[in-house]
């Protein structure tokens, strides 16, 4: 009697240890299935995050006159041949749009909190199971490419317009993984209308691009 006992325990037991690493190995495996989708959604986060800092303080910088930044360079007709930049104004600008990025950006951890079953095909197990932690740290910010976009607008005149671009990387850490992402946001820092044409071999617009990196410790 005594040994029927003891091995209905050992039956228990031997049942529950299989249990436990059976469920341990479809989390690993539903956790590796899941991981693409938090990636995707911890990306998306940073990008509307970054944006919407960004365009609260584009404000404050977009009233430089573009026209100490870049020259158009026309011939005899009127047509618009290319665009330069002025070297020094552009470095003044980056160092301008870097000190005042810096003092208002808020780029802190972010700890997100979503669904265990986030993946699923069906809306109605979507948003149940217990939460899954997602990490962002931000690592970096560049300002680089300044750029210009000369269209056509209207009959014999152009639009000229200044971008410039604000790379963003982030280290996003799921369960299973952690992945390094870069997200790009373009900030129109100025525009104007000139007299001029654009030729028709450009396609209606010219786009041309100056490199010049500063990076800003976050």
């Amino acid at each position: 009697m005594k040994f029927k006992k003891i091995k209905k325990v050992n039956y228990w037991i031997i049942s529950f240890v299989l249990i436990f690493f059976l469920l341990i190995i479809f989390l690993n495996i539903y956790a590796r299935k899941v991981n693409p989708k938090l990636i995707v959604i911890a990306t998306d986060y940073m990008y509307k995050s970054i944006y919407n800092q960004i365009t609260e303080v584009s404000g404050t910088v977009t009233n430089q006159n573009i026209e100490d930044i870049i020259k158009i360079h026309q011939n005899n007709n009127g047509d618009i041949l290319y665009a330069s930049y002025n070297m020094s104004k552009c470095y003044d600008l980056l160092k301008n749009i870097s000190s005042k990025l810096n003092d208002s950006l808020m780029l802190k951890e972010i700890v997100l909190k979503e669904p265990l079953f986030i993946s699923s095909n069906y809306a109605l197990f979507s948003n149940l199971g217990p939460q899954i932690t997602i990490k962002i740290n931000y690592l970096n910010m560049t300002l680089s490419n300044i750029y210009s976009k000369i269209t056509e607008y209207g009959l014999n005149n152009a639009l000229v317009e200044l971008y410039i671009t604000i790379s963003v990387k982030g280290r996003i850490y799921t369960p299973v993984k952690e992945k390094d992402i870069e997200v790009k946001y373009d900030m129109l820092i100025s525009s104007s209308i000139i007299a001029g044409r654009v030729p028709s071999f450009y396609n209606g617009m010219i786009k041309t691009s100056n490199i010049l990196d500063i990076h800003i410790p976050i």
